[in-house]
């Protein structure tokens, strides 16, 4: 019973779907993270499949439609969020303000628009490689918990944020954090290929220098900034894919 309890919480953090409710006292699980990017990437293969006779622009269009249904939207508003107080020159309390409004401001509006614009045309180039696709969400969300630690190791002064910050950081220990792993990268090797895993890890690696940019204008590890990361992790992941598709 608390594994499932584990995986619903685990669903709820990264995704929308219909699991129930679920306590916050419940720890999120680390290990299940490419668990649901696996199932997120399968139902964009089988869309992928689907739409195989379609214009390339039409069905990455639809593609992206889907992962937001997926996911409802809920990494929009850290993404939006995150990068409005990150582009602010005000004060830490403004920028705190700015991530807790509901209401989004023009560099909000603008990421939010430039997000799903960069993953249709991503997602155009790469129109013969479903398996890649499928790549993507399992890399994101598997590698988001390395991603913290990284980064919280960088720059040791960043704190957690009450609520789902320090929630997701106190599960991303022991050995479900490296099982998590070990499943994310077996999973990307296989269906990328070690040119393409290692084109991933480039571009992971120019994800974390963003990022800390990012979080020295942001206040904290929180939810809406892992929400930021992994729409991040998905653009620098399909963006590198790309790249690598070109060069082969």
């Amino acid at each position: 019973m608390e594994f499932f309890d584990r995986f619903r919480s685990t669903v709820l953090f990264l995704t929308r779907i219909p699991m129930g409710t679920s306590s916050l006292s419940i720890k999120i699980c680390p290990e299940q993270f490419p668990i649901v990017g696996f199932f997120l990437g399968s139902a964009l293969w089988g869309l992928w499949v689907v739409t195989s006779s379609f214009p390339s622009l039409i069905r990455s269009v639809l593609l992206a439609i889907l992962w937001a249904i997926l996911t409802g939207g809920l990494h929009f508003d850290g993404w939006a969020d995150t990068w409005e107080s990150a582009l602010y020159s005000g004060t830490l309390e403004d920028k705190l303000r700015i991530r807790k409004d509901p209401h989004v401001g023009v560099y909000g509006v603008l990421a939010l628009v430039f997000l799903p614009v960069f993953k249709i045309a991503c997602l155009d180039a790469l129109n013969d490689r479903s398996l890649w696709i499928m790549a993507v969400p399992i890399f994101a969300r598997g590698i988001l918990p390395l991603s913290m630690k990284t980064l919280r190791f960088l720059n040791p002064g960043i704190p957690d944020s009450p609520g789902l910050g320090t929630i997701a950081m106190t599960s991303f220990s022991g050995i479900s954090f490296y099982s998590g792993l070990v499943i994310t990268f077996l999973s990307c090797g296989v269906l990328l290929g070690i040119g393409g895993a290692l084109s991933v890890a480039a571009g992971w690696v120019v994800w974390v220098m963003i990022a800390l940019w990012v979080l020295k204008r942001s206040d904290s590890l929180s939810g809406d900034f892992m929400g930021w990361s992994i729409e991040g992790l998905e653009g620098v992941a399909l963006f590198a894919l790309v790249l690598f598709s070109i060069r082969g």
